[in-house]
């Protein structure tokens, strides 16, 4: 993980970062995120929400154990409940890094992941060749090839936060 690595950039001093998982998240990273976080030398919060209906309960189990910064990981109730996850961590004061870049715009306070845009057009481009008959089993899995870095300044001045020049160096994006 590189959102691990970007978040501990962005609060050094973080001892207990979660990782709040999502319905629909792979767990298949748990192993890895678990490996980077001890090589970071901090303690990983694996908060799981298995319903969009415990969101709440999942926000207030990473304040409860008193988080110092949160990994939100990748998953389409993600899309879905952005609004409410980033106002909940915004809320709890909780430095978040989410992965998709239209979160940062949206007030998350910084991302690195694909576009909600590119991913919808790699979808799209494999729709369209299955519907005028190539077999799915024969189409290349296709990857994103582009990783954004985005940091939101205005939400970083609101959870009292000066981010670190190397990271604003670095970001694709800033956001005044």
């Amino acid at each position: 993980m590189k959102r691990l690595e970007i978040l501990h950039e962005l609060v050094p001093n973080a001892k207990r970062i979660g990782a709040l998982a999502l319905p629909h998240v792979s767990y298949d990273t748990r192993p890895e995120l678990e490996a980077a976080a001890r090589q970071l030398d901090f303690e990983l919060l694996f908060v799981t929400v298995h319903r969009i209906d415990d969101l709440t309960e999942g926000l207030d189990a990473l304040q409860s154990a008193h988080a110092d910064a949160v990994n939100v990981l990748a998953s389409p109730s993600v899309t879905l409940t952005r609004t409410t996850i980033i106002a909940g961590l915004n809320r709890a004061r909780l430095p978040a890094i989410y992965d998709f870049p239209e979160l940062a715009e949206e007030g998350g306070l910084i991302t690195y992941g694909t576009s909600l845009k590119l991913a919808a057009e790699i979808a799209a481009r494999l729709v369209s060749k299955i519907l005028r008959g190539s077999r799915p089993e024969d189409l290349p899995i296709e990857q994103p090839d582009r990783y954004d870095l985005v940091v939101n300044l205005k939400t970083a001045r609101a959870l009292g936060l000066t981010i670190p020049p190397t990271l604003l160096v670095r970001a694709d994006k800033v956001i005044e």
